[in-house]
């Protein structure tokens, strides 16, 4: 089942802190009956993307082999709606969760799907509509409750956000979704034994949840736990040795251990990741003049300043050359499958008029 979500970018503690508002794994049957997907599309996360992963488009491909034949498989359009939503495909999850309730008006997953897709979009009056229409703060659904949450998130409602995650779990302990917004909230607010605990229970459920795992090496390193912490780190970049959220903490903690060749090491590796925006990479420039300073101040041999011009020089150029995200690309053979000559937009699919209704309902 589908994980609402969405990503907030939280700073402090002098580390760069990521707050992933949910988890992002997936399990998906070789027959594509079933799809479980905990996802983020946040450059950020040092979750795989599902973008990239083989497994996520082999399932894709299948799904819109079943719905060609057998155009009335609600299942199968949802499925492909979870999946399209992981992917941060806007368009493709609107269109399949659509067409899952054009056979099925009343289907509830389906209307998360376009509660999420609202959500991502800033579509904030439309996502609550949908929302409220599935019961709202009233639900005894733990998925409704924290897209609940995320919209009181998004309106600057901080307090009643925790209220929902809490309600959420409440409902559903498992929701490792919800588990982690609630975490992430309480680390914004340097509760940091609260937040401790609610990373510790997703990571008895999901070892290698790498999130879970970033916060809380966050969490230790800001208590002075840097050994621990250290391991955590090491443990994320195993998996995924370019997340820039591991590899700039790291060397933030080896900078405070004054490991400064390996502090400067993970830097360049850093600003060798294409995705690293030019706002972030200030910071990175930053942390490195710092430990130059501390390395003449120590006597050593350290970066140079002619060897930090180049860094600058080689990120500025990797930007210049940087393709476009491929998750911006529409899958125009799942959403134009006729001619748009031969659409008939004068009768909108029974979701858009039940959408209509409930815009209509909320305004008067």
């Amino acid at each position: 089942m589908f994980r609402g979500k969405q990503i907030l970018i939280l700073t402090g503690l002098s580390y760069i802190v990521i707050s992933c508002t949910t988890s992002q794994t997936y399990r998906v049957d070789r027959n594509s009956e079933y799809v479980e997907v905990y996802s983020t599309n946040d450059k950020r996360s040092a979750m795989t993307s599902p973008a990239q992963d083989r497994s996520i488009q082999q399932s894709i491909d299948q799904l819109k082999a079943k719905v060609k034949t057998s155009k009335a498989d609600t299942q199968s359009w949802l499925n492909l709606a979870y999946l399209y939503a992981a992917q941060g495909k806007l368009a493709e999850a609107e269109y399949a969760a659509k067409k899952a309730l054009r056979h099925d008006i009343k289907n509830q997953e389906a209307k998360k799907v376009l509660a999420q897709v609202a959500l991502k979009r800033g579509q904030l009056n439309l996502a609550e509509i949908l929302t409220n229409s599935l019961g709202g703060e009233r639900s005894e659904d733990s998925q409704v409750l924290n897209l609940v949450a995320l919209i009181a998130l998004e309106r600057n409602k901080p307090s009643k956000a925790m209220d929902m995650f809490k309600k959420s779990l409440n409902r559903d302990p498992g929701n490792i979704t919800a588990r982690m917004n609630l975490g992430v909230s309480y680390l914004k607010y340097r509760q940091l034994s609260a937040a401790a605990v609610q990373f510790e229970r997703v990571l008895k459920v999901m070892p290698s949840h790498a999130d879970a795992l970033l916060h809380l090496a966050i969490i230790k390193a800001a208590k002075g736990d840097l050994n621990d912490a250290e391991d955590k780190y090491e443990t994320v970049l195993a998996g995924q040795r370019n997340n820039p959220i591991a590899l700039y903490n790291l060397a933030v903690l080896q900078k405070n251990k004054e490991d400064y060749g390996d502090a400067i090491n993970n830097l360049k590796i850093y600003l060798k990741n294409p995705n690293v925006k030019s706002s972030d990479s200030e910071e990175v420039f930053a942390l490195i003049e710092k430990i130059k300073d501390l390395q003449q101040q120590s006597g050593s041999k350290g970066i140079s300043d002619s060897e930090i011009e180049t860094l600058a020089i080689n990120f500025k150029n990797q930007k210049r050359t940087k393709t476009p995200n491929s998750n911006t690309i529409q899958d125009r053979d799942l959403i134009e499958k006729k001619p748009a000559s031969s659409i008939n937009t004068s009768t909108p699919l029974p979701v858009d008029a039940e959408i209509d209704e409930l815009e209509r309902a909320l305004i008067e």
